[in-house]
């Protein structure tokens, strides 16, 4: 990401074609707040872009290379909090994890004239860690939005965020616990009968019949 360069949108606005970067002295200080850079009131990006050029001067890697150790500053951010809200730490690990490497990410990082989302995350993050310890003063948390709002206008909506009533979700109905059906008993087989033998029919004994009589011849 260091070796590439400026692109031809916003950039030469906010740097290589800006007066107002070249030197860090008071009359630069006057435009960073008295006059609007694309239609944004972004001062403390501004300065930061003056203050990279009397590093880098016009090198577009030395931007590019702020913009990946702001982020990865935003990372350890998102991983402290979600640490601190959640007391999980795996948890904690994969949301910073999926804030670094999500694909939303890459206009942020890789445009340099996006610094105004990144110096405003930042600070916004800052301030809402500070928010987390009941014990620390208003001050903190005062002066990152402050700083929040001179990065992006967009900041001033960040207290609002929280006063949002969170609908609770539908509380969901346990099932009714299914009664485990009763086991068929399969019938037993029915054996089949022996076969009846057909009882003999009994047959009736012969009538006797009397011998005849001989009538006896006479004498």
């Amino acid at each position: 990401l260091a070796s590439y360069d400026f692109i031809n949108w916003d950039d030469s606005y906010h740097i290589y074609k800006n007066p107002d970067i070249l030197a860090l002295n008071f009359e630069n200080l006057k435009h960073w707040f008295t006059r609007p850079y694309v239609n944004l009131f972004i001062p403390l990006p501004i300065f930061s872009f003056a203050l990279e050029y009397q590093f880098y001067g016009l090198w577009p890697g030395g931007y590019h290379l702020t913009n990946i150790f702001l982020h990865l500053a935003n990372t350890l951010l998102v991983y402290y909090a979600l640490s601190r809200i959640s007391r999980d730490q795996a948890l904690a690990f994969l949301g910073a994890l999926i804030f670094c490497i999500h694909p939303a990410q890459v206009q942020n990082v890789a445009w340099v004239s996006e610094r105004k989302n990144l110096l405003c995350a930042f600070f916004l993050l800052l301030g809402s860690i500070a928010c987390l310890r009941p014990k620390n003063k208003p001050v903190l948390p005062s002066m990152a939005f402050i700083l929040a709002l001179l990065s992006k206008p967009t900041a001033l909506a960040a207290p609002v965020v929280p006063a949002v009533p969170v609908v609770p979700p539908v509380p969901v109905v346990p099932a009714v616990p299914v009664v485990p059906a009763t086991p068929v008993v399969p019938p037993e087989p029915v054996v089949p009968a022996e076969p009846v033998t057909p009882a003999i029919p009994i047959v009736p004994p012969l009538p006797v019949v009397p011998p005849p009589v001989v009538p006896a011849e006479p004498v």
